[in-house]
Order: C-alpha cells, then structure tokens, then sequence
C-alpha cells in the first residue's frame, strides 16, 4: 500500500492539492492442519469419522450450516488464492 499527496500555494487566494493511492494485494492461504486425520482423537485429529485415512486430504472438513452462507473447515481445495487485485487513486483539487 502506497499513498503521497503534494499540496501547492501560488498564491493567497489559490490552493492545489494532489492526492494518490495504490493498494495492492496478492495472498494465499495454507491449511495449517492438513497433516491430521479427522478420525484421530485429539490432538491428532478431531474425533470426527469421515473415512478418510491419507494424511494428504487431512484437516477439519468441509461443514456447512444452512443458516450460514459460508462454511467452516478448510474447504474442498485445501487452500485459497486472494487476488492479485489493487485499486488505485488519484485526486487533484484546486
């Protein structure tokens, strides 16, 4: 994220003011409990029995509730890309 701004007086009666803005981001996400077996009792898993024994597909599954627009879990893929994106700003005023 980068701002500047320059202000300008010629004179008493006359103001220039620039202002301008990047913000930028590109992120992703990781499973941080991929290497556990929802089937395991905790600490190593969860408790929950969901039939899946490859340490690959691990972590807290997917769970949806109906009254809720997202879920918890890590999701079908395992992990989540945010971006690239930005947006940009430039104002002047006089």
């Amino acid at each position: 994220m980068y701002a500047g701004s320059w202000t300008w007086t010629p004179n008493s009666t006359w103001v220039n003011d620039v202002r301008a803005g990047v913000a930028y981001i590109a992120d992703k996400t990781t499973v941080e409990d991929g290497n556990k077996i929802a089937s395991n009792p905790w600490p190593a898993g969860y408790g929950m029995n969901t039939g899946v024994t490859n340490p690959a597909y691990g972590g807290l599954p997917s769970i949806t509730i109906n009254s809720f627009t997202g879920y918890l879990g890590a999701g079908a893929d395992g992990a989540t890309e945010c971006g690239p994106e930005g947006n940009i700003d430039f104002v002047d005023n006089v």
